[in-house]
């Protein structure tokens, strides 16, 4: 399955009337960027876990890129990841309504369109490989002091952090 159907479906329930089909579209909206996201990390050989760390992992990876273009989807996968979060956990936050669903269904659109963009290359000659960006830290962009501290502490990429698979024991599913 391609994880742009996930936007397909999203842009089809983001106008319902139905609250319940407005929640879902915010949370298709968010796996069809964060799973087509992690398909092209997976293709310049980023080791991930399918698990819940990768979505922490991905946007983290893309920021780290060095591409403008890549690391603006990461900052959008990061917010849709709460918007995502709120629609399915809080009942209680009433603003999910026609006019957020739309524009949180477009912001997904356009990074969408950006991770096509990577993939088909046309991100001009200098592309950076999915691992040569964990070895040189680049300026902290804004929303990133988190990332910025595990660096000065010595954590300078995900691989650092996270020790790629190694240690994966697939006979159990845990580390």
């Amino acid at each position: 399955m391609n994880p742009r159907d996930f936007l397909r479906v999203a842009a089809n329930v983001h106008n319902s009337e139905d609250e319940a089909e407005r929640r879902t579209a915010v949370s298709r909206a968010y796996y069809a960027v964060f799973l087509g996201a992690r398909r092209l990390l997976e293709a310049e050989s980023l080791p991930l876990s399918h698990f819940h760390e990768d979505h922490r992992l991905v946007p983290d990876c893309l920021r780290d890129t060095g591409d403008e273009m890549l690391a603006d989807v990461g900052d959008a996968i990061a917010d849709l990841r709460r918007e995502r979060n709120m629609a399915d956990y809080d009942m209680q936050t009433p603003k999910f309504n026609q006019a957020v669903c739309a524009l949180l269904v477009e912001k997904a659109r356009a990074a969408s369109g950006s991770l096509v963009a990577a993939r088909s290359g046309n991100l001009g000659p200098g592309r950076p490989r999915a691992c040569a960006p964990c070895r040189t830290p680049r300026p902290v962009r804004k929303g990133e002091e988190r990332l910025a501290r595990r660096r000065r502490s010595g954590v300078v990429g995900h691989h650092q952090a996270t020790g790629g698979r190694q240690g994966w024991d697939s006979s159990i599913g845990k580390r």
